[in-house]
């Protein structure tokens, strides 16, 4: 369980840096992409909560 820990957070400190970059793109990403990033963004999240149960 504690891989699954060191695993889940780490993909939590990657979103939250995606999620800052894409927050400070200038210009701002056209909406498409945006979209996009914002699913990565928050499949990284899901997953981290998958592997803790959260």
């Amino acid at each position: 369980m504690a891989q699954d820990e060191r695993t889940a957070r780490m993909l939590e400190q990657q979103a939250d840096g995606w999620a800052a970059d894409l927050g400070s793109m200038d210009p701002p990403p056209a909406p498409a992409e945006r979209a996009y990033q914002q699913a990565l963004i928050r499949g990284a999240y899901e997953d981290a909560a998958h592997l803790t149960g959260r």
